[in-house]
C-alpha cells in the first residue's frame, strides 16, 4: 500500500470536533472545580459579630471555662419550671448575657475584639468538663441545655495581632464573613 492509498481512520472534520469537545468539557470540569473552591472556601470564613467580642479558648482549660461561662443551667430545659416561673425571671436566668471584657479572660483563653477575621476549621461540642464531642445528636435545644452542652467552632485567625492562631470559639458569635448569616 502506498501513501496515497492509506485511509485514516476519521476525517480532518470529526478530529477537530472531537478537539473542540474535548476542550468545551475540560473548561467547563475547570469552572465547575473552581466555583467550588470558592464556594466551600468562601463557607469557611468567619467574623466576630459586630459590636461584641468573643472568647477563644486555646486549650483544655479554656474550654472548661467555655463550658462554664455558656452552658444553660440545666433548669432552663424543664417545661414546669418554664411554665411556673414569670417569663422575666426565665429570660434573666436563662438568656443570660457573658459579659466578655479583659477580666472575663483567664489562662487558656483569648479575647477576640468585634471584627476579627478567622477560617472555620471544624465544629465540635464541649461537655461539661471540656470534653470534646464530634458529634451530637440532641432531639431538641432542651436536651441540649439540660446536658451542659456548648456548641463552638474550630477556627484559625486570619489577621493581625494573633494571626494563625487557632482556638475554639462559641458558634453564636461569629457569622459568615460575607453575611449576617450565623
Amino acid at each position: 500500500m502506498s501513501g496515497a492509498e492509506r485511509r485514516w481512520p476519521c476525517s480532518i472534520v470529526q478530529v477537530r470536533v472531537q478537539r473542540v469537545v474535548a476542550t468545551v468539557f475540560l473548561a467547563a470540569a475547570s469552572a465547575i472545580g473552581l466555583l467550588t473552591y470558592y464556594v466551600n472556601h468562601e463557607m469557611r470564613l468567619r467574623i466576630v459579630s459586630d459590636g461584641r467580642s468573643a472568647l477563644m479558648a486555646v486549650d483544655s482549660e479554656g474550654l472548661r471555662q467555655l463550658n462554664s461561662l455558656y452552658a444553660l443551667p440545666g433548669i432552663c430545659a424543664d417545661a414546669a419550671f418554664r411554665a411556673r416561673t414569670d417569663p422575666g425571671t426565665w429570660l434573666k436566668l436563662c438568656l443570660r448575657g457573658v459579659p466578655v471584657t479583659s477580666e472575663t479572660t483567664r489562662k487558656g483563653m483569648v479575647l477576640l475584639p468585634a471584627g476579627t477575621r478567622a477560617i472555620s476549621l471544624d465544629t465540635r461540642y464541649v461537655l461539661p468538663g471540656g470534653q470534646f464531642a464530634v458529634s451530637y445528636s440532641a432531639p431538641n435545644i432542651n436536651a441540649m441545655i439540660r446536658d451542659g452542652v456548648v456548641e463552638v467552632e474550630h477556627i484559625k485567625i486570619t489577621q493581625q495581632p494573633n494571626k494563625n492562631l487557632e482556638g475554639w470559639v462559641v458558634t453564636g458569635y461569629l457569622q459568615h464573613e460575607f453575611g449576617p448569616f450565623p
